[in-house]
Order: structure tokens, then C-alpha cells, then sequence
């Protein structure tokens, strides 16, 4: 039987992480590795400044570890230790609140594990449930999720994920769900929008005078381009699929390439020559 992979950011409490094992437990054999609490927006991080622990439990029948960790560190610690066999594919969710537009690949947990797998070799899927406020997506029970309904579209992906793999320059998946999604919800291949989420400083006191801060983030205006994952979601309706690559160096022709590093260099030995003359000067 193929080994699955379940990680997630939300934390092993999360009823969105047993949601997931319980939906593609028949496609092959479900292991838990998750956090012990809630990370999300630890993107890739890792934990390399002190020890990691690891407690073995049950959580509805499924061989579960719980780390207190990033949900990087869960992905690591399960391929290169916990797992007794490398598993096939790494599904990394439910997320509470869908990871679209640019900011979410770097900077949500749920794709961070998602690509810490794809660092590895393996193909992986983030996926994520949509929330009616944001308010919703911080309570660790969100109101109006309907698991049921996205267990066709998560085992038609990580069947997929088993049986095909990845075409070639393709890492991972990241899949958005609509709150509402059911069995006949479309499923539609999608971009990334641009940065959908504004974010502000609310600066307070506590109790003696100091000041603390909190980010908070806002969705955006509503000038969605249609083809993107905010547009499927929001205009549509439908589950968001969209194909990621881990390789974050610009794609651009090499005229282009060329062009850069002329003007770099010679920006370079402009900053000689005046250091250079500066030193000269100096030494007059």
C-alpha cells in the first residue's frame, strides 16, 4: 500500500488535518505528522536553534506524530525518520482560509510544507478551505465548512499525485476550496493573482504603557483577473488548482540576462573608479 504523507499548519488539533487523512485513507496508507500548535505564516521555516520534540499518538486511528515544530520541520522529520517507508505523496491541509494570490506561497505553512516536499523530490498539494470572514479563519472550529463536499476533488488529487506524478517543471499543487464546495463544484486550473491581501499596523498599550503591535491583514479591492485563483474562488465559485515550481529565479530570456549583467557591471566598475579616486584624493 502507498504511504500518504498528511501535514498541516493549524495544528494536530485541527478538524480540518483529520478531514484530510479521513478523505484519501482508502487511496493508500495515511500517516499524521503535524504540528502541536497553531503556525500558520511559517511559510518554510525551520527550527534549527534548539531541539525538536516528537510524541507518538493516535488521532482516529491513524498513526500520528505530533512535533513542536514548524510545518517544515513535521515534513522533515517524517521523511527522513518518522516514516518507516519515503512516502509517495504529501498532503499538506485543510487549511482554515484559502492561500491564494502571490503572498501565499511565501509566506503560508500549509504550501511551506507543500514545498519542503517538493525540495525532496516528492509531489505534494496545499490545500485549503475558504472562509466567510477572516475572523473565521482564526477560530480553530470555523463555522460553514463543508469537508464533506471537497472529498471527490481532494482523492481525484491525490490520485492523481500517486498514479501520474507531475509533468515535468511542475512541484506541487496548491488547492483553494469555496466554504460551499460540494461533490458537483468545478475544479478549474488557475494563476496566481497578485498580492491579494492588505496589510496595516495597529500599534496598542498594555496595562503599563508599552507599546505592542499587530499586523493585520484585509482582503483586497475586487479587481480580479479572471484566469486567477481569487477569481475562480470569489467570481466562480469553483475549486482553484493552481500548478507552483519551487524555482524562484526570474524567467527571462537570455537578451534580457545579458543586458542585466552589462548593467550591473559596468555599475560595478563605475563604484571602483569613484572609490578609487576617493582614495586617491585621500591620500593627497
Amino acid at each position: 500500500m502507498q504511504q500518504i504523507l498528511v501535514v498541516n499548519d493549524d495544528g494536530i488539533n485541527s478538524p480540518g488535518l483529520l478531514a484530510l487523512a479521513e478523505a484519501v485513507k482508502d487511496l493508500g496508507k495515511v500517516t499524521i505528522v503535524a504540528p502541536r500548535n497553531q503556525r500558520s505564516g511559517s511559510g518554510v521555516s525551520l527550527t534549527i536553534r534548539r531541539p525538536l520534540r516528537v510524541e507518538e499518538i493516535k488521532v482516529a486511528g491513524f498513526e500520528s506524530f505530533v512535533i513542536d515544530g514548524t510545518p517544515a520541520d513535521c515534513v522533515i522529520l517524517g521523511l527522513n525518520y518518522l516514516l518507516k517507508e519515503k512516502p509517495k505523496v504529501v498532503l499538506s491541509g485543510y487549511n482554515m482560509g484559502a492561500n491564494l494570490s502571490l503572498m501565499a506561497p511565501l509566506s503560508s505553512g500549509t504550501i511551506g510544507a507543500a514545498i519542503e516536499a517538493a525540495l525532496n523530490g516528492i509531489p505534494a498539494a496545499a490545500l485549503s478551505f475558504e472562509v466567510t470572514t477572516l475572523q473565521e479563519a482564526l477560530k480553530d472550529r470555523p463555522s460553514g465548512i463543508d469537508y464533506a463536499g471537497a472529498r471527490k476533488a481532494a482523492c481525484i488529487i491525490t490520485r492523481y499525485l500517486l498514479q501520474e506524478g507531475l509533468p515535468h517543471g511542475i512541484h506541487l499543487l496548491n488547492v483553494c476550496f469555496p466554504p460551499n464546495v460540494t461533490e458537483q463544484t468545478g475544479l478549474e486550473i488557475t494563476s496566481l493573482a497578485p498580492d491579494f491581501f492588505k496589510k496595516m499596523v495597529l500599534r496598542k498599550e498594555d496595562p503599563y504603557g508599552m507599546p505592542y503591535y499587530w499586523i493585520k491583514m484585509m482582503r483586497g479591492e475586487n479587481d480580479w483577473k479572471d484566469g486567477t485563483d481569487v477569481y475562480c474562488l470569489y467570481k466562480e465559485g469553483n475549486i482553484s488548482i493552481t500548478p507552483l515550481a519551487i524555482d524562484l529565479s526570474g524567467l527571462i530570456s537570455e537578451a534580457k540576462i545579458a543586458e542585466l549583467k552589462k548593467s550591473l557591471t559596468a555599475e560595478s566598475t563605475e563604484n571602483t573608479e569613484i572609490e578609487s579616486n576617493r582614495k586617491g584624493i585621500t591620500e593627497l
